[in-house]
């Protein structure tokens, strides 16, 4: 399944989230989800999470990884030539993470409609982001009701970098699959078959 084109807006609080978050030695966040307890009573869930990016854009990958991903490209599809990596036709302002699916947060954003709060601490600038959202649970089969709706969410807050994308698009050069696989690269083999991918915005 390829994406369609996006229109969302661009968010106008990034290039200082940006550059605040480039100032931090390593871009942690709290991210906070909505569980119940064992009397049924609505509870917060703290942890943190690491920021991948911005959904669909170029992510950094460790060398192995993306030699890996060409591999892989090669023996799907027995072509070496190519790049394994979605090209660069998407940006959006959706924080991207992943995670391994036994995790709790995975149940509580489904059971919670994906309500979510995450928090940035940039002590370089003294300054602290609250970003409220919706995060949508993605990296299952593209036949299950579930992913592709969360797919249509996602691909909604997607922006065309430039007109010359959507060719890209129609071409099938880029694939949600390939944008996911992309995402866990740099998680070891065990880790890859564990994790599913979360946007919110």
């Amino acid at each position: 399944m390829a994406a369609a084109s996006g229109s969302a807006a661009h968010a106008p609080w990034r290039p200082a989230f940006q550059a605040h978050i480039s100032k931090m030695p390593s871009a942690e966040f709290v991210l906070s989800t909505v569980a119940r307890d064992e009397r049924g009573r609505y509870v917060p869930r703290a942890r943190y999470c690491g920021f991948r990016g911005f959904f669909g854009e170029r992510l950094p990958l460790h060398p192995e990884a993306e030699r890996q991903l060409k591999e892989q490209e090669q023996q799907q599809n027995g072509d070496g030539d190519g790049d394994a990596l979605n090209p660069p036709v998407f940006e959006s302002d959706m924080l991207a993470l992943t995670t391994d699916v036994r995790m709790d947060k995975v149940g509580q954003l489904v059971s919670s409609g994906g309500a979510v709060e995450a928090v940035f601490w940039a002590k370089e600038v003294m300054n602290q982001w609250r970003i409220r959202g919706r995060a949508f649970v993605i990296g299952g089969s593209p036949e299950e009701k579930e992913e592709r709706e969360a797919r249509e969410e996602v691909r909604r807050g997607m922006r065309m970098r430039d007109a010359g994308g959507a060719a890209d698009v129609e071409r099938g050069e880029w694939s949600w699959e390939r944008e996911i696989t992309t995402y866990f690269a740099n998680h070891t083999p065990v880790l890859r078959g564990l994790s599913c991918f979360l946007s919110f915005c």
